[in-house]
């Protein structure tokens, strides 16, 4: 009787935390981790520029709608 109860035991401590693990994963799938990052709002040229000076670079620049950093 002890091994019924200690096996139907085990088996609910392992389906409880079965159920409990794929209830927590999120049904929406949205594509990339860089599409959901990414703004929809158009570059900002000054901030941009504040940005790579802040980084170490000399300037930066709005190119196809992102920043880029100067290397000279």
């Amino acid at each position: 009787m002890k091994i019924i109860f200690l096996i139907f035991s085990i088996l609910l401590t392992l389906s409880t935390f079965t159920l409990s693990t794929t209830a927590n994963i999120p049904d929406q799938n949205h594509g990339p981790v860089l599409q959901r990052v990414r703004r929809d709002k158009k570059c900002d040229y000054w901030g941009c520029d504040r940005l790579c000076r802040r980084i170490g670079f000399p300037s930066g620049a709005c190119v196809s709608n992102r920043c880029k950093c100067d290397f000279y």
